[in-house]
């Protein structure tokens, strides 16, 4: 490792990106500095006086890309134009093919499967999809699929082939089946090759399933640690409910009552309760979506939740029975309502799809508040002690974990979440004050027991596919446990990598290093069907033997 400078002060523009946005006074170490060492973050110091662009500059610069999209799409006239992020061979990308024909793209690739397959496939799908951001009727969407005659050569009716290849291909990472794996890696190409078609031609009827091939490409990436692709895809997300105005749904500000423009499309009024209710649960789980990542990636959010541009959050939280939603039923301001304790109008606003977007939101909200911490003004520590009793307000409206019925997988898993996005939400929260503050460190170390005891509810054996956010929060929990392992040794001035502050009392070594090693256990279970999860396993290993 390169020693730091000695005169104490680096030459200007010598400093890690992340120094830099943190403003913080980096030593210049390589290859990571001492403030990237002691926080457990080598993996995102990065310097940009070398040769090319960082990971993380190419990020940002997609990002800043994808957001002026989003501000041309709020307006009224435009067109979707996302650049397709594989056409430049960038690495981990689709190799480049011949483009497919106009025939080609309306196949249905479940076509071009192993006989008897297909319905394997698909039910493979259908049992994980709550994981991945899935917002349609599945009962409807069944209906579509078995319609029609069987012929080898028709697409389904209404339905995108660019959806029904992203669920194909979906199902056929769920089961991670090696006699299946070329299948995997041609769906992966056509539907990629398919998606900019499907997006210029959406059409009101076609538009939710548009929108959800993009929601599964982004977890699909993200599950394949290829964080940039599935950034690519979440923004294209957001821009499209941005554009079709799904933040408005019921809203008294949306006065557009026969239909809302988008470039050459209309989106007309929902059919029936059933296709509303798809809308609804598509803004919820593209906010759900971007609200975790934005933080994984260290990005801001696509959703800004302000009135005065457009973008206040008015569409009623997501519920189980869109039937029971009255037809007079107008909501306003939702996300602000739930900050501000307001009780909720619909009893149906407490289903777990809810329970996700609102610990999203408070994850979210955590994150972006601790990064102005050192700030250090009156305005700060307010907004720090409001959020703090918001997410502990949150976390006592949810359900124990050992209550849950053993039999729905999809509930546990969605529950587990949910628990331990509000314990990250805690852990964000109070994590720069702990460096200094025993009371902070003590509140973060309860704060990751507790996602572990939520973690020890579960039967993980039970779980074959857990959403990609989980490894990144239980990464954040692992990352309290080992600081706290140091800084109970009283070590903090001996080890250049050791977290600065007083030694502090609490949990024996045996305790911390047990809790450490239950998180290394659970992620071994999807480390070998999830590359996020052996990357993130392989991190804290890697931090477990400098403890």
């Amino acid at each position: 490792m390169s020693a730091p400078s000695s005169s104490g002060s680096l030459e200007r523009g010598r400093a890690c990106l992340r120094c830099r946005r943190r403003k913080v006074r980096c030593d210049g170490g390589q290859p990571a500095c001492g403030q990237c060492m002691r926080a457990n973050k080598i993996d995102e110091c990065e310097y940009t006086f070398g040769a090319g662009l960082t990971a993380t500059q190419l990020l940002e610069q997609e990002v800043v890309r994808l957001e002026s999209c989003i501000a041309e799409l709020q307006n009224r006239s435009f067109v979707i134009t996302l650049r397709n992020p594989y056409e430049q061979g960038e690495s981990g990308s689709v190799p480049t093919q011949t483009p497919l024909s106009p025939n080609q793209l309306i196949v249905d690739f479940s076509l071009e499967l192993p006989a008897n397959m297909t319905e394997v496939v698909l039910n493979s799908f259908l049992e994980h999809a709550s994981q991945v951001g899935f917002f349609l009727n599945i009962q409807r969407l069944l209906n579509l699929i078995n319609s029609g005659p069987a012929s080898r050569e028709r697409a389904h009716p209404r339905i995108p082939s660019v959806l029904l290849n992203a669920i194909y291909l979906l199902g056929l990472d769920f089961r991670r089946d090696a006699h299946l794996e070329p299948f995997r890696l041609r769906l992966l190409s056509y539907t990629l090759q398919q998606l900019p078609s499907a997006v210029s031609n959406a059409r009101s009827l076609t538009m939710s399933y548009v929108l959800q091939a993009e929601i599964l490409l982004s977890y699909y990436f993200f599950d394949h640690n290829r964080g940039l692709e599935g950034a690519y895809h979440s923004n294209a997300a957001i821009a499209m409910v941005l554009a079709w105005k799904l933040h408005l749904i019921r809203s008294p500000q949306n006065t557009i009552t026969a239909s809302v423009a988008l470039g050459q499309a209309n989106l007309l009024p929902p059919s029936d309760k059933v296709e509303e209710g798809e809308r609804i649960n598509a803004f919820w789980a593209v906010f759900v979506l971007d609200k975790c990542w934005s933080v994984a990636l260290g990005v801001p959010s696509g959703f800004a939740d302000d009135g005065s541009t457009g973008t206040q959050i008015d569409t009623p939280w997501p519920m189980t029975n869109y039937a029971a939603l009255p037809a007079n039923f107008q909501s306003m301001r939702t996300v602000q309502t739930f900050m501000q304790n307001i009780p909720a109008r619909l009893g149906s606003e407490q289903s777990i799809h809810a329970a996700q977007a609102k610990a999203s939101l408070l994850f979210e909200r955590a994150a972006r508040l601790a990064s102005q911490w050192e700030l250090n003004n009156t305005s700060i520590q307010a907004s720090l002690l409001f959020l703090d009793n918001c997410i502990e307000r949150f976390k006592a409206t949810l359900p124990a974990m050992d209550g849950i019925y053993s039999a729905r997988p999809d509930i546990i898993r969605n529950l587990l979440m949910v628990h331990t996005l509000a314990h990250c939400a805690t852990i964000q929260l109070h994590t720069p004050a702990a460096q200094a503050s025993v009371a902070s460190s003590d509140i973060t170390l309860t704060a990751a027991e507790a996602a572990i005891r939520a973690l020890q509810g579960v039967n993980t054996d039970a779980i074959e596919f857990i959403t990609p956010i989980m490894p990144v929060l239980w990464t954040m929990v692992a990352q309290v446990i080992s600081r706290r392992i140091v800084r109970s040794r009283g070590s903090d001035r001996a080890s250049p990598s050791a977290v600065p502050g007083p030694a502090v009392p609490g949990p024996d070594q045996a305790s911390l290093l047990a809790s450490f090693d239950r998180i290394l256990v659970a992620m071994q279970r999807w480390s070998n069907t999830s590359p996020l999860m052996k990357h993130q396993q392989t991190v804290l290993h890697q931090a477990r033997a400098r403890v």
